[in-house]
Protein backbone atom coordinates (compact mmCIF):
# COMPACT_ATOMS: atom_id res chain seq x y z
CA UNK A 1 0.00 0.00 0.00
CA UNK A 2 2.94 2.19 0.73
CA UNK A 3 4.74 1.33 -2.32
CA UNK A 4 1.79 2.10 -4.42
CA UNK A 5 1.51 5.64 -2.51
CA UNK A 6 4.88 6.57 -3.07
CA UNK A 7 4.25 5.68 -7.17
CA UNK A 8 1.26 7.89 -7.41
CA UNK A 9 3.34 10.78 -5.80
CA UNK A 10 6.29 10.21 -8.20
CA UNK A 11 3.50 10.34 -11.03
CA UNK A 12 2.18 13.20 -9.98
CA UNK A 13 5.17 14.98 -9.20
CA UNK A 14 6.27 14.24 -12.92
CA UNK A 15 2.43 15.51 -14.38
CA UNK A 16 2.80 18.67 -12.72
CA UNK A 17 6.14 19.40 -13.95
CA UNK A 18 5.01 18.04 -17.43
CA UNK A 19 1.68 20.24 -17.58
CA UNK A 20 4.50 23.40 -16.43
CA UNK A 21 6.71 22.64 -19.70
CA UNK A 22 3.77 22.28 -21.48
CA UNK A 23 2.13 25.48 -20.42
CA UNK A 24 5.44 27.33 -21.26
CA UNK A 25 5.93 25.97 -24.65
CA UNK A 26 1.87 26.60 -25.34
CA UNK A 27 2.20 30.34 -24.64
CA UNK A 28 5.75 30.54 -26.54
CA UNK A 29 3.55 28.90 -29.38
CA UNK A 30 1.02 31.49 -28.82
CA UNK A 31 3.60 34.21 -28.63
CA UNK A 32 4.70 33.07 -31.99
CA UNK A 33 0.97 33.20 -33.64
CA UNK A 34 0.32 36.23 -32.30
CA UNK A 35 3.97 37.72 -33.74
CA UNK A 36 2.81 36.22 -37.15
CA UNK A 37 -1.13 37.19 -37.08
CA UNK A 38 0.85 40.91 -36.80
CA UNK A 39 3.09 40.41 -39.43
CA UNK A 40 0.54 39.16 -41.68
CA UNK A 41 -1.58 42.26 -41.15
CA UNK A 42 1.57 44.44 -41.64
CA UNK A 43 2.73 42.17 -44.73
CA UNK A 44 -0.85 42.44 -46.12
CA UNK A 45 -1.32 45.66 -45.68
CA UNK A 46 2.13 46.60 -47.40
CA UNK A 47 0.92 44.26 -50.02
CA UNK A 48 -2.04 46.24 -50.94
CA UNK A 49 0.04 49.57 -51.09
CA UNK A 50 2.47 48.00 -53.32
CA UNK A 51 -0.18 46.54 -55.94
CA UNK A 52 -2.28 50.22 -55.81
CA UNK A 53 1.06 52.04 -57.10
CA UNK A 54 2.87 49.65 -59.33
CA UNK A 55 -1.17 49.66 -60.88
CA UNK A 56 -1.40 53.19 -60.90
CA UNK A 57 2.34 53.56 -62.33
CA UNK A 58 1.14 51.34 -65.33
CA UNK A 59 -2.22 53.18 -65.82
CA UNK A 60 -0.60 56.79 -65.64
CA UNK A 61 2.57 55.42 -67.87
CA UNK A 62 -0.23 54.17 -70.43
CA UNK A 63 -2.23 58.03 -70.09
CA UNK A 64 0.97 59.73 -69.89
CA UNK A 65 2.24 58.01 -73.64
CA UNK A 66 -1.30 58.68 -75.08
CA UNK A 67 -2.40 62.76 -73.67
CA UNK A 68 1.47 64.00 -72.94
CA UNK A 69 0.28 64.82 -69.49
CA UNK A 70 -0.50 62.65 -66.20
CA UNK A 71 -3.73 62.92 -65.38
CA UNK A 72 -4.04 65.82 -62.35
CA UNK A 73 -6.37 68.39 -61.32
CA UNK A 74 -6.08 69.75 -57.73
CA UNK A 75 -2.83 70.38 -55.74
CA UNK A 76 -1.69 68.77 -52.31
CA UNK A 77 0.10 70.49 -50.07
CA UNK A 78 0.29 69.11 -46.61
CA UNK A 79 3.73 69.81 -45.66
CA UNK A 80 3.74 67.00 -42.85
CA UNK A 81 3.21 64.41 -45.53
CA UNK A 82 6.15 66.46 -47.16
CA UNK A 83 8.26 66.26 -44.69
CA UNK A 84 7.63 62.40 -43.98
CA UNK A 85 8.64 61.65 -47.75
CA UNK A 86 11.71 63.24 -46.65
CA UNK A 87 12.43 61.89 -44.05
CA UNK A 88 12.10 58.74 -45.12
CA UNK A 89 14.88 59.23 -48.13
CA UNK A 90 12.63 58.91 -51.18
CA UNK A 91 12.41 62.29 -52.17
CA UNK A 92 14.97 65.43 -52.25
CA UNK A 93 15.34 67.85 -49.80
CA UNK A 94 15.08 70.46 -52.20
CA UNK A 95 11.21 68.72 -53.58
CA UNK A 96 8.19 71.20 -53.15
CA UNK A 97 5.30 71.25 -52.01
CA UNK A 98 3.55 72.22 -54.85
CA UNK A 99 4.80 69.77 -57.30
CA UNK A 100 2.82 67.54 -55.51
CA UNK A 101 -0.91 66.60 -57.20
CA UNK A 102 -3.77 64.19 -55.91
CA UNK A 103 -3.97 61.60 -58.82
CA UNK A 104 -7.12 62.22 -60.67
CA UNK A 105 -8.47 58.90 -60.60
CA UNK A 106 -11.33 59.14 -62.60
CA UNK A 107 -9.61 59.56 -65.64
CA UNK A 108 -7.71 55.94 -65.41
CA UNK A 109 -10.15 53.41 -67.21
CA UNK A 110 -10.51 49.98 -65.24
CA UNK A 111 -8.67 50.75 -61.79
CA UNK A 112 -9.10 48.95 -59.08
CA UNK A 113 -7.55 50.11 -55.57
CA UNK A 114 -6.73 48.59 -52.08
CA UNK A 115 -6.54 52.15 -50.30
CA UNK A 116 -7.53 55.69 -51.17
CA UNK A 117 -10.74 55.83 -50.17
CA UNK A 118 -10.71 59.83 -49.05
CA UNK A 119 -9.99 60.37 -53.38
CA UNK A 120 -13.91 59.64 -53.04
CA UNK A 121 -14.42 62.77 -51.20
CA UNK A 122 -12.74 65.22 -53.87
CA UNK A 123 -15.08 63.28 -56.74
CA UNK A 124 -17.94 63.81 -54.42
CA UNK A 125 -17.09 67.93 -53.66
CA UNK A 126 -16.89 66.90 -49.97
CA UNK A 127 -13.76 67.81 -50.06
CA UNK A 128 -13.47 71.66 -52.21
CA UNK A 129 -11.34 74.08 -50.34
CA UNK A 130 -7.31 73.57 -50.61
CA UNK A 131 -7.01 73.09 -46.72
CA UNK A 132 -9.94 70.40 -46.77
CA UNK A 133 -7.55 68.95 -49.69
CA UNK A 134 -4.45 68.82 -47.84
CA UNK A 135 -5.90 66.96 -44.89
CA UNK A 136 -6.80 64.05 -46.67
CA UNK A 137 -4.59 60.99 -45.84
CA UNK A 138 -6.05 58.23 -47.29
CA UNK A 139 -5.03 59.55 -51.06
CA UNK A 140 -2.75 58.93 -53.41
CA UNK A 141 -0.30 61.49 -54.53
CA UNK A 142 2.48 62.12 -57.66
CA UNK A 143 4.95 64.40 -58.12
CA UNK A 144 4.45 66.38 -61.40
CA UNK A 145 8.11 66.54 -62.44
CA UNK A 146 8.90 62.92 -61.51
CA UNK A 147 5.88 60.77 -62.11
CA UNK A 148 6.68 59.24 -58.88
CA UNK A 149 3.58 57.91 -56.78
CA UNK A 150 2.73 57.67 -53.23
CA UNK A 151 0.50 56.78 -50.32
CA UNK A 152 0.23 60.04 -48.38
CA UNK A 153 -0.41 58.46 -45.04
CA UNK A 154 2.04 55.33 -45.23
CA UNK A 155 1.67 52.97 -44.10
CA UNK A 156 3.52 50.85 -40.90
CA UNK A 157 5.95 48.17 -41.72
CA UNK A 158 5.83 47.14 -38.32
CA UNK A 159 9.30 47.51 -37.96
CA UNK A 160 8.57 51.28 -36.29
CA UNK A 161 9.23 52.73 -40.22
CA UNK A 162 6.16 53.86 -42.54
CA UNK A 163 6.64 53.20 -46.08
CA UNK A 164 4.76 55.13 -48.78
CA UNK A 165 5.64 53.58 -52.05
CA UNK A 166 6.88 50.25 -53.77
CA UNK A 167 10.39 51.31 -54.19
CA UNK A 168 12.94 52.75 -51.36
CA UNK A 169 14.74 54.88 -54.38
CA UNK A 170 11.96 55.95 -56.24
CA UNK A 171 12.55 59.23 -56.69
CA UNK A 172 16.20 59.49 -56.55
CA UNK A 173 16.77 60.26 -60.01
CA UNK A 174 14.04 62.20 -62.19
CA UNK A 175 12.59 60.26 -64.96
CA UNK A 176 12.72 61.04 -68.67
CA UNK A 177 9.94 63.27 -69.50
CA UNK A 178 8.48 62.20 -73.09
CA UNK A 179 6.49 65.09 -72.61
CA UNK A 180 6.16 68.76 -71.28
CA UNK A 181 2.91 70.80 -71.69
CA UNK A 182 1.89 68.28 -74.45
CA UNK A 183 5.28 69.06 -76.30
CA UNK A 184 7.21 65.84 -76.88
CA UNK A 185 10.91 65.05 -76.30
CA UNK A 186 12.21 63.02 -78.91
CA UNK A 187 13.77 59.93 -78.51
CA UNK A 188 17.48 60.58 -77.52
CA UNK A 189 16.69 63.74 -75.82
CA UNK A 190 16.42 65.15 -72.66
CA UNK A 191 14.12 67.70 -70.94
CA UNK A 192 16.81 70.18 -69.48
CA UNK A 193 14.17 73.12 -68.04
CA UNK A 194 11.37 75.36 -69.05
CA UNK A 195 7.47 75.56 -70.21
CA UNK A 196 5.70 76.01 -73.39
CA UNK A 197 5.61 79.81 -71.92
CA UNK A 198 9.13 80.16 -71.25
CA UNK A 199 10.42 78.38 -73.71
CA UNK A 200 10.90 73.96 -73.27
CA UNK A 201 14.74 73.60 -73.75
CA UNK A 202 16.14 69.98 -74.54
CA UNK A 203 19.26 68.28 -74.57
CA UNK A 204 21.17 65.15 -75.97
CA UNK A 205 22.90 64.90 -72.75
CA UNK A 206 21.22 63.30 -69.82
CA UNK A 207 21.32 65.11 -66.57
CA UNK A 208 22.09 68.87 -68.64
CA UNK A 209 20.56 71.56 -67.27
CA UNK A 210 19.37 75.35 -68.14
CA UNK A 211 23.06 76.11 -67.94
CA UNK A 212 24.29 73.75 -70.40
CA UNK A 213 27.07 72.04 -67.55
CA UNK A 214 27.00 68.95 -69.23
CA UNK A 215 27.39 70.72 -72.73
CA UNK A 216 24.39 69.04 -74.81
CA UNK A 217 23.40 69.98 -77.63
CA UNK A 218 20.40 72.28 -76.74
CA UNK A 219 17.39 73.14 -78.44
CA UNK A 220 14.17 75.06 -77.79
CA UNK A 221 10.75 74.28 -78.61
CA UNK A 222 8.91 76.63 -81.15
CA UNK A 223 5.17 76.18 -80.53
CA UNK A 224 2.97 76.53 -83.98
CA UNK A 225 -0.43 75.95 -81.84
CA UNK A 226 -2.62 77.44 -85.07
CA UNK A 227 -1.20 75.64 -88.22
CA UNK A 228 -3.42 78.20 -90.15
CA UNK A 229 -0.47 80.85 -88.54
CA UNK A 230 2.39 79.21 -90.01
CA UNK A 231 2.76 81.64 -93.19
CA UNK A 232 5.47 83.56 -94.64
CA UNK A 233 5.26 87.10 -93.39
CA UNK A 234 6.96 90.02 -94.57
CA UNK A 235 6.47 93.73 -93.89
CA UNK A 236 9.21 94.91 -96.03
CA UNK A 237 7.10 97.07 -98.76
CA UNK A 238 10.27 96.28 -101.51
CA UNK A 239 10.10 92.23 -101.06
CA UNK A 240 6.32 91.22 -101.43
CA UNK A 241 5.70 88.18 -101.53
CA UNK A 242 4.68 87.51 -104.66
CA UNK A 243 8.49 88.13 -105.66
CA UNK A 244 9.46 84.94 -104.08
CA UNK A 245 9.39 81.38 -105.31
CA UNK A 246 6.73 79.04 -104.28
CA UNK A 247 6.83 75.34 -105.14
CA UNK A 248 3.40 74.41 -104.18
CA UNK A 249 0.12 76.87 -103.45
CA UNK A 250 -1.85 74.94 -100.96
CA UNK A 251 -5.09 76.12 -98.95
CA UNK A 252 -3.37 79.33 -99.23
CA UNK A 253 0.33 77.98 -97.46
CA UNK A 254 3.11 79.31 -98.11
CA UNK A 255 6.02 77.15 -99.49
CA UNK A 256 9.16 77.73 -100.30
CA UNK A 257 11.87 76.40 -102.66
CA UNK A 258 13.71 73.57 -101.00
CA UNK A 259 16.57 74.55 -103.86
CA UNK A 260 19.24 71.90 -102.89
CA UNK A 261 19.30 68.92 -105.43
CA UNK A 262 16.62 66.81 -103.96
CA UNK A 263 13.51 66.84 -105.90
CA UNK A 264 11.86 70.28 -104.98
CA UNK A 265 8.87 70.02 -102.60
CA UNK A 266 10.45 66.74 -100.91
CA UNK A 267 12.04 68.42 -97.94
CA UNK A 268 10.00 71.66 -97.20
CA UNK A 269 6.63 69.25 -97.95
CA UNK A 270 8.18 66.90 -94.91
CA UNK A 271 8.81 70.41 -92.54
CA UNK A 272 5.54 71.69 -93.19
CA UNK A 273 3.95 68.35 -92.33
CA UNK A 274 6.15 68.02 -88.92
CA UNK A 275 5.28 71.09 -87.86
CA UNK A 276 1.59 70.81 -88.02
CA UNK A 277 1.46 66.98 -86.62
CA UNK A 278 3.44 68.35 -83.40
CA UNK A 279 2.16 71.81 -83.59
CA UNK A 280 5.58 73.07 -83.87
CA UNK A 281 9.92 72.35 -84.32
CA UNK A 282 12.99 72.81 -82.60
CA UNK A 283 15.94 75.34 -83.20
CA UNK A 284 19.06 75.11 -81.99
CA UNK A 285 19.52 77.23 -78.15
CA UNK A 286 22.92 78.90 -79.32
CA UNK A 287 24.44 79.97 -82.17
CA UNK A 288 26.23 77.36 -84.26
CA UNK A 289 29.80 76.55 -83.07
CA UNK A 290 32.56 76.12 -85.27
CA UNK A 291 32.35 72.90 -84.94
CA UNK A 292 28.73 72.52 -85.26
CA UNK A 293 27.24 72.29 -82.21
CA UNK A 294 24.33 74.06 -80.40
CA UNK A 295 26.54 74.66 -77.45
CA UNK A 296 27.17 77.34 -74.65
CA UNK A 297 30.28 79.12 -74.17
CA UNK A 298 32.26 78.01 -77.98
CA UNK A 299 32.95 80.44 -80.25
CA UNK A 300 30.28 80.80 -82.78
CA UNK A 301 30.71 80.02 -86.73
CA UNK A 302 30.81 82.72 -88.56
CA UNK A 303 30.78 83.81 -92.67
CA UNK A 304 29.39 80.59 -94.23
CA UNK A 305 28.17 81.00 -97.70
CA UNK A 306 24.59 79.14 -98.33
CA UNK A 307 26.19 76.47 -100.69
CA UNK A 308 28.67 76.18 -103.42
CA UNK A 309 26.80 78.48 -105.51
CA UNK A 310 23.06 80.08 -105.19
CA UNK A 311 22.09 76.31 -107.00
CA UNK A 312 24.12 74.01 -105.03
CA UNK A 313 23.67 73.75 -101.50
CA UNK A 314 27.01 71.36 -100.90
CA UNK A 315 29.75 73.40 -99.36
CA UNK A 316 28.04 75.49 -97.26
CA UNK A 317 25.25 76.37 -94.58
CA UNK A 318 22.63 74.19 -96.01
CA UNK A 319 24.90 71.44 -95.94
CA UNK A 320 26.19 71.82 -92.61
CA UNK A 321 22.21 71.87 -91.19
CA UNK A 322 21.15 68.89 -93.00
CA UNK A 323 24.46 66.39 -91.83
CA UNK A 324 23.85 67.96 -88.00
CA UNK A 325 21.56 65.70 -87.38
CA UNK A 326 23.19 62.61 -88.62
CA UNK A 327 26.50 63.34 -87.84
CA UNK A 328 25.17 64.16 -84.31
CA UNK A 329 23.72 60.16 -84.42
CA UNK A 330 20.28 61.60 -83.84
CA UNK A 331 17.83 58.95 -85.16
CA UNK A 332 14.44 60.41 -84.10
CA UNK A 333 15.24 63.61 -85.58
CA UNK A 334 15.75 65.45 -89.14
CA UNK A 335 17.70 68.62 -89.48
CA UNK A 336 17.70 71.81 -91.72
CA UNK A 337 18.65 75.28 -92.10
CA UNK A 338 16.33 77.43 -91.07
CA UNK A 339 12.69 78.34 -93.38
CA UNK A 340 11.77 81.40 -93.74
CA UNK A 341 8.41 80.46 -92.59
CA UNK A 342 9.92 79.25 -89.21
CA UNK A 343 12.22 82.60 -88.54
CA UNK A 344 8.93 84.11 -88.80
CA UNK A 345 7.50 81.49 -86.46
CA UNK A 346 10.19 82.66 -83.94
CA UNK A 347 10.06 86.32 -84.33
CA UNK A 348 6.15 86.08 -83.54
CA UNK A 349 6.82 83.79 -80.04
CA UNK A 350 9.24 86.57 -79.28
CA UNK A 351 7.32 89.71 -78.96
CA UNK A 352 3.75 88.51 -78.87
CA UNK A 353 1.98 90.61 -76.20
CA UNK A 354 5.13 91.73 -74.81
CA UNK A 355 6.23 95.31 -75.19
CA UNK A 356 9.94 94.87 -73.98
CA UNK A 357 10.29 91.35 -76.32
CA UNK A 358 8.66 93.99 -79.07
CA UNK A 359 11.45 96.35 -78.54
CA UNK A 360 14.07 93.63 -78.02
CA UNK A 361 12.85 92.52 -81.94
CA UNK A 362 12.92 96.14 -82.96
CA UNK A 363 15.67 97.66 -80.99
CA UNK A 364 18.90 94.99 -80.60
CA UNK A 365 21.41 97.42 -79.83
CA UNK A 366 23.20 96.36 -77.23
CA UNK A 367 21.43 92.90 -76.15
CA UNK A 368 23.69 89.99 -78.73
CA UNK A 369 26.05 88.43 -79.27
CA UNK A 370 28.08 90.87 -81.67
CA UNK A 371 30.47 93.17 -81.10
CA UNK A 372 33.18 95.29 -83.79
CA UNK A 373 35.94 92.90 -83.56
CA UNK A 374 36.61 89.45 -82.24
CA UNK A 375 34.36 86.76 -81.21
CA UNK A 376 32.12 86.71 -78.39
CA UNK A 377 31.75 82.84 -77.01
CA UNK A 378 28.06 81.68 -77.60
CA UNK A 379 25.64 82.19 -74.80
CA UNK A 380 27.58 84.67 -72.63
CA UNK A 381 25.39 87.00 -71.00
CA UNK A 382 21.85 85.63 -69.75
CA UNK A 383 20.19 88.85 -70.08
CA UNK A 384 21.39 88.09 -74.09
CA UNK A 385 17.80 85.31 -74.37
CA UNK A 386 14.64 85.78 -75.22
CA UNK A 387 12.30 82.15 -74.64
CA UNK A 388 15.25 80.56 -73.83
CA UNK A 389 16.89 81.30 -77.05
CA UNK A 390 19.93 82.99 -76.46
CA UNK A 391 21.65 85.57 -78.81
CA UNK A 392 19.24 86.00 -81.58
CA UNK A 393 19.96 89.75 -82.10
CA UNK A 394 23.68 88.76 -82.89
CA UNK A 395 22.52 86.07 -85.37
CA UNK A 396 22.57 88.77 -87.86
CA UNK A 397 21.80 88.17 -91.62
CA UNK A 398 22.08 84.19 -91.32
CA UNK A 399 21.04 82.27 -94.57
CA UNK A 400 17.54 80.38 -94.45
CA UNK A 401 16.16 78.49 -97.17
CA UNK A 402 14.18 81.06 -98.84
CA UNK A 403 14.86 81.26 -101.99
CA UNK A 404 14.29 85.31 -103.68
CA UNK A 405 14.00 84.73 -107.87
CA UNK A 406 15.22 82.49 -109.92
CA UNK A 407 19.22 82.66 -108.19
CA UNK A 408 19.06 84.64 -104.90
CA UNK A 409 19.01 83.46 -101.71
CA UNK A 410 17.62 84.99 -98.78
CA UNK A 411 19.51 86.03 -95.04
CA UNK A 412 17.33 87.16 -92.32
CA UNK A 413 17.74 89.76 -89.95
CA UNK A 414 20.07 93.24 -90.17
CA UNK A 415 23.18 94.63 -88.10
CA UNK A 416 22.85 96.49 -84.55
CA UNK A 417 19.84 98.63 -84.15
CA UNK A 418 17.71 97.31 -87.01
CA UNK A 419 17.94 93.50 -86.43
CA UNK A 420 14.51 91.33 -86.54
CA UNK A 421 12.41 94.37 -87.85
CA UNK A 422 11.02 91.56 -89.98
CA UNK A 423 12.38 92.17 -93.12
CA UNK A 424 14.71 90.30 -95.17
CA UNK A 425 18.18 91.31 -96.71
CA UNK A 426 18.43 89.74 -100.55
CA UNK A 427 22.39 88.09 -100.70
CA UNK A 428 23.32 86.66 -104.06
Amino acid sequence: MQKMKNIWKQNKGVSLVSLAVAIIILVIITNILVYNAKDNVYIKSLTNMYNDVSNLREKISNYYSIYGDIPIKVKYENTEVINNLQTAGIIGVNDKIDEFYVIELSALEGLTLNLGEDYKKIKNNEAITQEEINNLRDIYIINKNSHNIFYADGVSGGDGKYYYTDDKNVDTEKIDLRYVDGVKIPEGFFYCGGTKQEGIVISDVKGDDLENTKQGDQFVWVPVENFEEFVRQDFKEEIPNGDFITTQATNGKYYESVANGKDEGTQVEEMYKSVKTNKGFYIGRFEAGEIASSKKGVTPKTNMKWGATTQDSTEGAVELAEKFASDQGYTSVKSTLCYGVQWDAVMRILHHGNQTEQSYIKNCTGMGNYQTSGKMQTGNKSTYQMKNIYDLAGNVKEWTMEQYGETGKVARGRKLSRSWKYQSSICT
